[in-house]
């Protein structure tokens, strides 16, 4: 498995697992599934200022994780929020264990 910087191209796979939460879970908070669409503006967004990376492994993307800004507040600069998606099926994998060390590598720098 390859943990990489996520591209817009990595939308349609990333909403499809974003999907999964929506619609069968209260994780996300969200009521309504996201398009490929949404989900290119939200990467687009996110990888200007933060990390947002993915597992694969032969083009398959098996999870995602990413960092966004807490609060805007002055005194929270230098923390951010961070979240995890594996395909639900894949859970307990080491996946998503992978991509918090990717990630918090990455948020270090």
């Amino acid at each position: 498995m390859n943990v990489r910087k996520a591209t817009i191209e990595d939308a349609k796979q990333i909403a499809e697992i974003y999907n999964f939460y929506i619609q069968s879970t209260y994780h996300t908070f969200e009521t309504e599934p996201v398009s490929s669409v949404e989900m290119q503006k939200s990467i687009g967004k996110i990888i200007k200022n933060y990390p947002f990376l993915v597992c694969e492994e032969n083009k398959e993307i098996f999870g995602y994780a990413y960092a966004t800004q807490y609060k805007s507040r002055c005194a929270y600069k230098n923390s951010a929020e961070v979240s995890v998606y594996i395909k639900n099926y894949l859970k307990q994998k080491g996946i998503g264990t992978k991509l918090y060390e990717k990630l918090f590598e990455e948020l270090s720098k």
